[in-house]
């Protein structure tokens, strides 16, 4: 999605990693042209695909964490004019709202969920978004939550704020400001060199990675461990052949209960069966979600949307008692 033409002139906390070379996707000629002769390049699939899916990213965090959500947010630094921050929510955990990043992601770079260790780029922006914040008086501690859809599955990280890095990306935002934004200079010779020992000092403090445990080996377990795990993959397999069986006879049972509310039972099976129609779960219809939100531009109108297209779908209307 195009940024209007305010956001445009400005770096934000997004270019922050574009601005100091960690970005694989744009870098600080991509940015300057933009800031400078607002040609902005088109947007991938993979940041179209991103920006669709946050709605849902969003729901996933607030129904994990069962925080408050406060909405996307745009902060202008109160100093630094060309600075600013567009999160993509505020949550209010227990301790005071934080700044909240949803990413939809490949695997590459992440590691194990409850950690800090993202990506440079998104570590970077998180960073800037968090000390802006607390700048502002909008964030009340000092870190920021990230939550990543990688592979179809939600992971959580919380990312401490470092001030040394945000000191260091708003020397580094001042500089490539002054030097080529102001006098329209294309970035390039000593003076872009200059922000090679920001990049240099902020790689210092990225967070060590962080090895993932080896997996055990069947020989390593007690005889106990054995039992029980030999005892679960048994039930499991079971659960699921059962699962299978009654998906099959729920369909038959419905079809002749279908314009009466239930049947009655002998003692042996119980008391009785009710059949709901109504009887649902919640589900996101996503193909209306994505025909509204192509039509649509302004980020902030997208978390209203999410409301709007929850569906009922008929799973499980037969209850036996």
């Amino acid at each position: 999605m195009s940024l209007s033409p305010e956001d445009a002139a400005r770096i934000g906390a997004s270019d922050m990693p574009s601005l100091l070379g960690l970005s694989e996707w744009s870098g600080p000629v991509a940015l300057w042209a933009r800031i400078v002769h607002g040609i902005q390049g088109e947007s991938n699939a993979a940041m179209q695909e991103g920006t669709l899916a946050e709605p849902y990213i969003r729901a996933l965090y607030r129904n994990r964490t069962g925080y408050e959500l406060l909405g996307p947010a745009s902060w202008n630094h109160p100093i630094y004019p060309w600075l600013r921050c567009h999160p993509d929510d505020v949550a209010v955990p227990p301790d005071g709202r934080v700044p909240l990043e949803l990413k939809r992601y490949r695997p590459d770079g992440w590691g194990p969920e409850g950690t800090d260790a993202v990506p440079p780029g998104v570590w970077v922006q998180v960073q800037v978004q968090t000390g802006v914040g607390l700048e502002m008086g909008e964030v009340e501690q000092a870190r920021a939550d990230v939550a990543a859809l990688i592979r179809g599955d939600l992971r959580l990280y919380m990312v401490p704020f470092q001030p040394e890095v945000y000191e260091r990306c708003i020397e580094a935002g001042e500089r490539f400001w002054a030097d080529f934004v102001v006098p329209k200079r294309f970035p390039e010779g000593p003076r872009l060199r200059l922000m090679e020992r920001d990049v240099e000092a902020i790689k210092r403090l990225f967070p060590a990675p962080r090895p993932e445990a080896p997996m055990l080996e069947w020989e390593t377990l007690t005889p106990a461990q054995k039992d029980v795990l030999r005892r679960w993959i048994e039930a499991n397999k079971a659960r699921r052949a059962w699962a299978a069986q009654e998906k099959a006879l729920v369909g038959q049972v419905a079809m002749f209960l279908r314009d009466v509310p239930g049947v009655t039972l002998p003692e042996d099976l119980g008391r009785r069966v009710d059949y709901d129609t109504q009887a649902g779960v919640p589900r996101l219809d996503v193909k209306g979600l994505r025909a509204e939100l192509e039509r649509m531009s302004p980020r902030h109108e997208m978390l209203a949307l999410l409301d709007r297209f929850i569906t009922k779908e008929d799973t499980r209307p037969l209850v036996a008692r």
